[in-house]
């Protein structure tokens, strides 16, 4: 009997809508959790989530299972849903309408870690290297 791997990484970057600066640090903390248990609810493995006050970035190992965008949809719309209904402070929350996925060589996993984990540092000021694949389309 044969036996299938595989292996998809994928990095996804959305932002609030009209980049309003709605995760701050303790929020961002449980909308990352939250995201990382939609993710695995949906068969997808969390490598590295993180992200700044007004967009996210994840990587995931996508399963050959879902569609990118259907992907994309259940983390939104399901995030949106828990943060109306669990931080009083965003009842009006919403995230972008578009996203960024981009394939990721397992050759780039440690940079692209390294790079989501260094987001507050990034957007304090202090600039890191950015992953090739984003040098030419920031959020």
């Amino acid at each position: 009997m044969s036996r299938s791997v595989v292996r998809i990484g994928i990095h996804l970057v959305w932002a609030t809508k009209q980049r309003h600066p709605w995760l701050e640090a303790p929020i961002r903390r449980r909308v990352i959790l939250v995201l990382a248990g939609i993710a695995k609810w949906q068969n997808c493995r969390p490598i590295e989530i993180g992200g700044w006050v007004d967009h996210l970035h994840l990587y995931l190992a996508l399963s050959p299972e879902i569609a990118v965008s259907r992907l994309v949809v259940t983390l939104k719309a399901n995030s949106t849903r828990w943060i109306r209904a669990h931080i009083p402070t965003l009842p009006d929350f919403e995230w972008q309408r578009g996203f960024l996925a981009y394939g990721v060589d397992p050759r780039n996993d440690a940079h692209l870690r390294a790079y989501i984990r260094a987001q507050e540092q990034i957007h304090a000021g202090r600039r890191l290297p950015t992953p090739p694949e984003l040098r030419r389309r920031m959020p």
